[in-house]
């Protein structure tokens, strides 16, 4: 029976619903599950990364999700045992990165870097030959002829990859940013508060997004763009280029580095309504 490949990867997914473990899935090609569990077993049972295997299961089209503690190291560990001593095993690392991921930006990467080129860089720097999930959106050229790109990746490799904080991506080094989450009005366009908190007179709604007249949208605009929210010609509203943008990104930064439960430790008394 054919099972779309989507559905392989849900149904390893439903299985994988203890948020503290983790799954690497393996498969062989023209070999069935039992032969396929007898080469692993014998290449795994004199590993001390064993000891973190909780259980081997089995999906409805004959692939083999290995269930583990979650602890990465163990985990990288069993990964590429079975990848260097099974020859044509497909292994990889299920994550539902949906739920349990962060989102990075990569950033300065030369003008004719492409995503693949990505993904590849980012395998090499975690170790990994395949197995790692991760979504790569698509790359965005920015000023001086350099791109950026968003990739959503699971938790515990954003965090790797953060702390490196730079990715050899071609010959250039790619910057790596976790994702600051900002808020921002979409009535006014301002940050700091969003729609249902808007206490300003002005509504942006209908306005262009690149010139910052009202009347049209951004796609049929002809102007030059200028953002209205510091009046300054050559960026639109949101760009990196803006003044109020980068003010509003550096404080989204630092309450983002502040832990959130200062003032129910001790250290600020004064404002502990939220506590």
């Amino acid at each position: 029976m054919y099972v779309p490949k989507s559905l392989q990867t849900e149904t390893v997914k439903r299985q994988l619903k203890d948020t503290n473990s983790y799954a690497i899935v393996v498969d062989k090609k023209g070999v069935d599950y039992n032969t396929l569990l007898k080469e692993v077993k014998a290449t795994l049972e004199e590993k001390e990364d064993r000891k973190a295997i909780r259980t081997v299961r089995s999906t409805r089209d004959g692939k083999m999700p290995i269930i583990t503690d979650k602890d990465q190291e163990k985990e990288q560990n069993t990964r590429k045992t079975i990848m260097e001593n099974i020859e044509e095993a497909n292994v990889r690392k299920i994550t539902n990165i949906n739920r349990n991921s962060k989102t990075l930006f990569i950033r300065n990467l030369d003008a004719t870097t492409n995503k693949e080129e990505v993904k590849r860089a980012i395998r090499r720097e975690l170790g990994d030959r395949g197995g790692i999930e991760m979504k790569v959106g698509e790359v965005r050229p920015t000023r001086n002829s350099t791109q950026t790109i968003t990739i959503m990746i699971d938790k515990d490799n954003a965090e790797t990859l953060t702390r490196k904080e730079f990715v050899i991506i071609g010959i250039v080094k790619g910057k790596i940013e976790e994702r600051v989450q900002m808020q921002r009005c979409y009535r006014c366009w301002a940050y700091g508060h969003t729609v249902s908190g808007c206490v300003e007179e002005i509504d942006r709604r209908n306005t262009c997004y690149k010139c910052g007249k009202e009347g049209h949208q951004a796609g049929q605009c002809n102007n030059e763009a200028k953002c209205p929210l510091c009046e300054k010609e050559g960026h639109t509203a949101g760009s990196s280029a803006c003044k109020m943008f980068r003010t509003a990104l550096k404080e989204a930064k630092r309450r983002a580095e502040t832990p959130q439960n200062l003032n129910c430790n001790g250290a600020n008394k004064q404002n502990t309504a939220h506590c």
